[in-house]
């Protein structure tokens, strides 16, 4: 197929400050309004940027430990964020017994929402309850403790929430679930999301699988479906899924695949409404990226230098956190992040239902370091698509950028 070109290309800035750590929009969510109300989630932290526990890629600790959950609102699709819709929904430097009291409230009735209504959404966070009192990796069993997830709605573009959350159950045999923010609305009313779940044991995890998650009574339970990926090798994992439905009702899955049988974006589908899915089929290609006349010559290094500090193309791996929207007009867009040099943001494109996928396309090219990503993204009335994604500064800072485009 021919590769569209994206085409009237901004950035700006949502969020960014000397003293803060803004990072992961996609594991809080983006969600827009009739009118072109956006509201983007990060998780926000302060940070002196001292020292590397506080903010590098896979050593922050301290800073998963003790983020906020912060709400961004722009009322003119993106143009600008003013400061004083800024929300802080949640606290993750709570304590463990602060937290079981507003997931677990004692004889505590659940509101009645109708989720049809375009001013509702959902909210799927994730916190660490006990394991919050122990810095550092786990040591045995007793100590991993999973982290819970769990769901709450709200009627009125996120300015208020139901009083009570409900609190998601990983499938029979596995501790922990982690639920894709999008949502998908089904024909019949119901709502589907993809998830990733799998079973914490002492230091390390057994490798994860994407499932599938359901409610048909507007939230008020929230069940497993099936399953929709695993790494027949064992070696690996399928991750990052993100769905979106197609107008013939087929749902597409489109994930990651890390390892195993191999690191590439990949793609399965359903004609059953979510109860079987094809085996993952590999949507990109080698040998025709775009990428590599935009590398910087002196900027990559060795894989272990790459995985120890996270520098300019020593990550070996190159794609991070694919996400699949249906535009208006029917085709399939898929936004990603590539993590080796050059790194950047990229889009690939399919106009036959994701029967045949476009060549890689570059939103944005040459960022600092590989810690970036994340994307979560619209589409607005005029056609053109936002998304907001985090990035980090020669300094080390990270924060919370925006793409408005057109393809």
């Amino acid at each position: 197929m021919n590769t569209p070109e994206p085409r009237e290309i901004e950035h700006s800035i949502l969020c960014c400050s000397d003293n803060t750590y803004c990072a992961h929009p996609r594991n809080v969510g983006l969600w827009r309004f009739p009118g072109d109300e956006i509201v983007v989630g990060h998780c926000h932290a302060e940070c002196n940027y001292d020292e590397e526990t506080e903010y590098h890629h896979t050593r922050c600790v301290a800073y998963k430990q003790r983020f906020k959950v912060l709400l961004q609102r722009s009322l003119d699709g993106g143009a600008t964020w003013p400061l004083e819709h800024n929300r802080t929904i949640w606290d993750e430097g709570t304590s463990s017994d602060e937290k079981r009291a507003v997931l677990y409230p004692e004889n505590a009735a659940r509101d009645e929402f109708d989720m049809s209504h375009p001013d509702a959404a959902f909210f799927f966070g994730k916190t660490s309850l006990d394991a919050l009192e122990r810095v550092g990796p786990a040591k045995t069993d007793a100590e991993a403790a999973p982290l819970a997830t769990y769901v709450q709605r709200s009627a009125d573009r996120l300015r208020t929430w139901e009083r009570v959350p409900f609190v998601i159950t990983p499938p029979d045999g596995l501790n922990w679930v982690n639920v894709h923010r999008t949502v998908v609305r089904m024909p019949d009313g119901s709502f589907v999301v993809s998830a990733v779940a799998g079973k914490r044991v002492g230091i390390g995890m057994t490798q994860g699988q994407v499932a599938l998650y359901g409610t048909d009574d507007d939230g008020m339970t929230w069940h497993h479906v099936s399953y929709i990926a695993g790494d027949p090798t064992g070696l690996g994992r399928p991750t990052y899924p993100s769905l979106a439905l197609l107008a013939s009702g087929r749902l597409l899955c489109v994930m990651l695949s890390l390892e195993g049988m191999g690191h590439f974006m990949c793609v399965s589908h359903s004609d059953d409404s979510g109860f079987t899915w094809s085996n993952p089929r590999c949507i990109v290609r080698l040998g025709q990226s775009p990428w590599v006349a935009h590398r910087e010559r002196g900027k990559y290094g060795s894989v272990a230098e790459g995985r120890m500090q996270g520098q300019y193309g020593g990550q070996p791996m190159m794609y991070r956190s694919p996400d699949v929207m249906r535009l208006a007009d029917g085709r399939i867009v898929v936004l990603f992040t590539r993590r080796r040099q050059p790194t950047g943001l990229g889009v690939i494109l399919s106009e036959d239902d994701g029967a045949t996928w476009s060549r890689e396309q570059i939103l944005l090219k040459n960022c600092v370091g590989s810690d970036l990503g994340y994307t979560q993204a619209t589409q607005l009335e005029d056609g053109r698509i936002f998304m907001a994604y985090y990035l980090t500064r020669e300094d080390g800072v990270h924060y919370i950028a925006g793409t408005h485009f057109r393809i």
